[in-house]
């Protein structure tokens, strides 16, 4: 059998696309590579897709409370901003732990980001789907389905993270 010196406390491993064994010149791939979440364009994407998903939303919902039936009423639209901005900073403070190593700070902020998110379908156990508006629909169903598209994708790190 031959030896070969490939082990990761060579420096010249590369963890992301698997290792390179100097005694071969070449590199071995894993089958499952390892994905670094902070240099993932997808964890960004679906942070910024979901951001802009919960805004519309929040925006909607100040403005035209009207459309979502037996919510509470006499906020001012304001407030829906200063909500979507303080829950936002959580989100993005969560993505810059992950992208400075404090990855479980990071994911578990992040986690609690899209989880607010989920809350957008607390909408319909106060009323029906066909008791809102076309537009309140789209928001809703806009923010819950990017929240749950996020913390699936957190919840991948997680576990990849959790298995290395």
């Amino acid at each position: 059998m031959i030896a070969l010196r490939c082990s990761p406390s060579q420096p010249s491993v590369v963890r992301r696309n698997g290792l390179r064994c100097p005694a071969l010149g070449v590199k071995i791939s894993r089958v499952i590579t390892e994905r670094d979440p902070a240099r993932s364009k997808l964890l960004l994407a679906l942070l910024i897709i979901h951001m802009s998903a919960s805004l519309w939303h929040h925006i909607h919902n100040g403005n035209y409370p009207d459309e979502y039936p037996n919510i509470p009423t006499g906020f001012p639209p304001a407030m829906a901003i200063v909500v979507w901005t303080v829950t936002t900073v959580v989100g993005l403070a969560g993505y810059y732990w992950v992208c400075t190593g404090r990855r479980l700070l990071g994911f578990g902020a992040m986690g609690i980001y899209a989880a607010y998110g989920l809350l957008a379908f607390f909408h319909y156990s106060l009323a029906p789907m066909s008791a809102h508006s076309l537009v309140a629909n789209a928001t809703i169903l806009g923010e819950g389905i990017t929240a749950v598209l996020l913390l699936g994708t957190v919840v991948l790190f997680l576990v990849r993270d959790r298995d290395t």
